[in-house]
């Protein structure tokens, strides 16, 4: 590698996205039968071209896999 020759780094987002319904707590997954490995939280990795925040990224990916719109994002 050359000294000024920078890497490529990725960055992989995850959230738990959680909400209360009639009481009992939930979590939102994508569905088994999108996954071949089963459920899982909603994931994808951040792609500044495409995501203006890491925030924004996280909202893309969820609504994506989940159908879930946020309205709100914490850290």
């Amino acid at each position: 590698m050359r000294p000024h020759q920078a890497e490529a780094v990725g960055v992989a987002l995850t959230a738990a996205i959680l909400a209360v319904r009639a009481g009992e707590p939930v979590v939102a997954v994508v569905p088994a039968a999108h996954r071949a490995d089963g459920e899982s939280l909603p994931c994808g990795p951040f792609r500044p071209s495409e995501h203006r925040t890491l925030e924004g990224g996280v909202a893309s990916w969820v609504q994506a896999q989940t159908g879930v719109e946020i309205a709100f994002l914490q850290q």
